[in-house]
């Protein structure tokens, strides 16, 4: 793995981490909303880095499947965030929402 790449995971689950340390109440609606936002982000973040890494590291297999590439890549940021049910389960949602059939 590259170092750019471990940097922008560490720093974008520093962002994340005071999200995923308390749960949203109804006594602050707004905490819910941020708190997907900032999984949502964390996600986006990890995976443009990855991204950026392989297309600009080498040239593509034709063979390559993304889709399974991209499992990789969810299941590490969901590692790196101590495996969060909520970070699992907004992986899951971008998933289905990317690779419906």
């Amino acid at each position: 793995m590259n170092s750019s790449v471990d940097l922008v995971k560490a720093d974008a689950l520093r962002r994340l981490r005071p999200f995923l340390r308390r749960e949203p109440s109804r006594f602050r609606p707004k905490a819910g909303a941020e708190r997907e936002a900032a999984i949502r982000a964390y996600l986006a973040e990890v995976v443009q880095a990855q991204l950026f890494e392989l297309i600009g590291g080498q040239v593509l297999d034709p063979e390559m499947d993304l889709e399974v590439w991209l499992e990789r890549v969810w299941a590490e940021a969901t590692a790196g965030a101590d495996r969060h049910p909520a970070v699992a389960a907004a992986a899951v949602e971008h998933r289905d929402s990317l690779f419906c059939t």
